[in-house]
């Protein structure tokens, strides 16, 4: 019966033993689950950390060429007043010699028909 009670409780502290190393085979593959989850969460996060840089770059590049552009218009536009403004005075000044030449024509038909009422000498 001593005996019994021996190997009785040897089979207890080799269960209890077996349970202990079960659980920390557990506890260890429960860390080991959770530092690979981690290390491929930080993966996901440097991943996002690297496509947001990049879309700011982006950003920033788009901005220039959009503030390029816009300079580039505004010059546009400035050349294009500055044409129209010199085609408005070519126009202005094409009118000015057409109506100074209808002047001279009404001058000169003015002194055509003055010396043709001018009275005649005898």
């Amino acid at each position: 019966s001593l005996i019994a009670d021996r190997s009785e409780l040897g089979a207890a502290s080799i269960l209890r033993q077996t349970a202990l190393e079960a659980m920390a085979l557990k506890a260890a593959a429960a860390l080991a689950t959770s530092e690979q989850r981690s290390a491929e969460v930080w993966a996901e996060a440097e991943v996002a950390k690297a496509s947001h840089k990049q879309a700011m770059q982006y950003f920033d590049a788009t901005k220039r060429e959009s503030a390029a552009v816009a300079s580039t218009m505004d010059a546009f536009w400035d050349e294009a007043a500055g044409v129209m403004e010199r085609a408005a005075l070519a126009q202005a000044d094409f009118q000015v010699q057409e109506a100074r030449g209808q002047l001279q024509q009404l001058d000169a038909s003015l002194r055509d028909a003055a010396a043709r009422l001018a009275p005649v000498e005898f």
